[in-house]
């Protein structure tokens, strides 16, 4: 367990340093986003908390642990990817923090990420203002009008869906009791599915 623990800490630092880098650097990629994504939100919230516990419980091989984090993994990037949703979509009072935040902050989303990819010029320009601190209301509506015309909001939530499920099989192949697996099953649904 304190191995574990061990790795947690290693993990979300290193998940911290990516995040701040990339978002210091423009950096807005795929796979940068989602290695965050897995270190900050997937190994951190779900992966190591599952193991240590399972640890404490007694021993546990390497094999049993890889079947925790091939559950924890998507069931967590779906969080994240979710989180990324509400921050742009979500209402302020469920959310608790203001709307737009992430795009005045210039959080490297795999959201952004994705919208970089598929925008013209003329989109991309709109999407150039993230990560402006001053962004007004009608500038943070106006980025996630191009979020929705070029299919990004749409791609993501489809990548939720697909994690979720991926997260749901992995859970069906535990061997543990059912009302166990079963309480891992509404978890994978209950974060990909949230509205705060």
């Amino acid at each position: 367990a304190r191995d574990l623990w061990d790795e947690l800490r290693i993990e979300l630092n290193l998940g911290q340093y990516l995040d701040m880098r990339a978002a210091a650097a423009g950096q807005v990629d795929r796979a940068t986003a989602q290695r965050v994504a897995t270190f900050k939100s997937a190994l951190y919230t779900i992966v190591r908390p599952l193991q240590v516990g399972a640890s404490l419980a007694g021993p546990v091989d390497a094999e049993f642990l890889e079947q925790l984090e091939a559950y924890g993994v998507p069931a967590g990037q779906a969080f994240q990817l979710r989180d990324d949703l509400l921050g742009i979509l979500g209402d302020p009072s469920t959310v608790g923090k203001p709307v737009g935040h992430d795009l005045r902050e210039g959080k490297p989303t795999e959201l952004l990420a994705v919208a970089l990819e598929a925008a013209d010029a003329t989109q991309a320009a709109v999407l150039a203002r993230v990560g402006e601190p001053d962004l007004a209301q009608h500038e943070v509506e106006a980025i996630v009008g191009v979020l929705h015309d070029v299919g990004a909001i749409s791609e993501i939530n489809r990548r939720i869906d697909d994690l979720t499920t991926t997260a749901v099989e992995a859970a069906q192949g535990l061997p543990w009791t059912d009302a166990a697996v079963s309480a891992l099953v509404d978890l994978a649904r209950y974060v990909a599915d949230r509205q705060h």
